[in-house]
């Protein structure tokens, strides 16, 4: 049983997908490639493609946010899609809760990261799209990423993490290289 299976794949650059990607239920895919071997454009196309995600993007969306991290906190309360105690438990475990009385301007790259992982992985959803989500945090926090990671693949989720560095940790990863040779792109599974 999948998820999705997206199909006939081609960017708005032109750039066509060699072959279809299958998403099963449960499964957790590292999508790895070079810069410019199509990483952006496929998730563009997943974005496009299905509307049950829970994104993570390496754009600063926070548009528009209350003065502090506490009250911009608040505003996912009333959010049908939120798992309020997730986050929570996400804030506190970070180490997010000690600065509840900053602006989210004022929190470091880090910091805004770990605010978007806690954001995106309380939010209830089938499939969790998440665009470099280690990017810019410390180390000691990628194995408590992975163990959330893993708990809403019990939980019946599917992840899509799309990254440079191979920093998950789960038996069953399923890895998909992309290579690019002038207008396609290739989907290549591998895994160790």
């Amino acid at each position: 049983m999948y998820h999705f299976l997206l199909k006939e794949l081609t960017t708005d650059q032109g750039f066509s997908f060699a072959n279809d990607l299958f998403v099963g239920a449960q499964e957790i895919i590292q999508i790895c490639g070079i810069n410019g071997a199509g990483k952006t454009s496929l998730l563009n196309l997943l974005k496009l493609k299905n509307d049950s995600f829970s994104l993570l993007s390496q754009s600063r969306e926070i548009q528009f946010y209350p003065r502090s991290l506490k009250a911009y906190l608040d505003i996912y309360k009333y959010c049908d899609s939120v798992n309020v105690d997730r986050l929570s438990f996400l804030i506190h475990q970070f180490n997010l809760h000690s600065k509840q009385h900053l602006s989210v301007d004022d929190l470091s790259a880090g910091e805004y990261q770990l605010l978007k992982i806690s954001i995106t992985l309380s939010i209830s959803a089938p499939i969790y799209l998440l665009d470099e989500p280690f990017q810019n945090i410390h180390r000691d926090f990628i194995p408590l990423i992975n163990d959330h990671f893993e708990i809403l693949r019990s939980a019946g989720s599917s992840l899509i993490v799309i990254d440079h560095e191979e920093l998950l940790s789960h038996s069953s990863l399923k890895k998909i290289q992309l290579t690019r040779s002038d207008s396609l792109i290739t989907l290549e599974s591998f895994n160790e």
